[in-house]
């Protein structure tokens, strides 16, 4: 029924939810698949395929894994939902703009170069690392992560030819605020609320369960890509891992649950308060840099919170699908 594609789905989930850490094949510079405008802005319900996609040719091969930015603007106001918190909106009646910037946390180098060169443009890029406020990194400087994860994540990236965020980002930025809870607040939240990655597994087994038979391909067209050799077995693994990541819902379903949980919203409650804290400073170009999985519950919160509205969006390549050139043609 579907079970082993769902722990995989999981495992997709993790790696775009847990911000920590390969050769670049065929991936250029420009990584702007396109842009959009919202002509009549709305407040609307965001889900997972408005910030992660696969884009596909028209045969149906995947081309591309696609994350997005999306920029909410307007004039703060003080939600209902807000009015209860500690941390008040700020009253400001200055427009602002903040970007959410939802990706993927291994990728090619050049989605990583092109994101360091977008970030100069805001006064603040709140981010998410669960680490001590003071612990920045420029690229490669991250301390290894010797954990079983960390193993997994390090042989997972190497097969892909992609690279890890902590490897290509440059946290040492000066417009870089930390905005997500340190280790002793993230384990102190999952205790008190009585949670722990097993429920996780628990929950994904009984989404897939419900789903039954998933369309995309399972671990035979994954054994078929592990006899290739060179760069066509990379392209063939990355195009079967990138279907994994189809059902972004699903993985946000999984990790969330009915009450929410301390890996997506309980963080992103954090990344608001600070957001909160730098617009009371004045500063009125922002962006929330967070894994994909974050932005559908970041955005519904912008809107019944902040009263900001989505303006536009970009559209990003993050995992290049496309053909290895031939004889210098793609």
């Amino acid at each position: 029924m579907g079970l082993g594609r769902t722990l995989l789905t999981t495992w997709a989930a993790g790696f775009m939810t847990l911000s920590f850490f390969g050769p670049l094949l065929f991936a250029g510079e420009d990584r702007v698949a396109e842009r959009c405008e919202f002509t009549h802005p709305q407040v609307r319900t965001w889900s997972g395929k408005d910030f992660l996609r696969l884009r596909r040719d028209p045969s149906g091969k995947p081309v591309a894994l696609e994350t997005a930015i999306v920029r909410f603007a307007g004039i703060p106001t003080q939600g209902r939902q807000a009015a209860s918190t500690q941390s008040r909106v700020p009253t400001t009646q200055r427009h602002v703009e903040v970007d959410l910037i939802g990706v993927v946390h291994l990728a090619d180098p050049g989605y990583f170069r092109f994101l360091n060169n977008h970030f100069r443009q805001y006064e603040a890029v709140l981010y998410e690392l669960v680490a001590p406020p003071e612990a920045r990194f420029a690229p490669g400087e991250a301390p290894w992560d010797a954990s079983w994860w960390g193993i997994v994540q390090r042989i997972v990236t190497g097969m892909l030819g992609l690279q890890f965020q902590l490897d290509g980002v440059n946290y040492k930025a000066a417009n870089f605020v930390h905005a997500d809870m340190t280790p002793e607040e993230f384990h102190r939240t999952m205790r008190d609320r009585g949670e722990s990655s097993w429920q996780i597994v628990v929950r994904a087994i009984a989404q897939a369960l419900e789903q039954g038979q998933p369309a995309g391909p399972g671990f035979d067209e994954l054994w078929k890509a592990l006899q290739l050799r060179g760069i066509q077995r990379q392209l063939a693994l990355r195009r079967w891992a990138a279907e994994q990541f189809g059902d972004l819902e699903l993985a946000i379903r999984a990790v969330e649950g009915p009450q929410g949980s301390t890996i997506l919203s309980e963080r992103n409650k954090v990344a608001l308060v600070v957001l909160r804290r730098e617009l009371n400073d004045g500063k009125r170009k922002l962006a929330i840099f967070y894994g994909a999985a974050h932005m559908p519950d970041l955005a519904n919160r912008l809107q019944a919170e902040f009263g900001l509205k989505a303006e536009s969006c970009l559209w990003l390549t993050a995992w290049d699908l496309s053909d290895p050139p031939v004889n210098g043609q793609k």
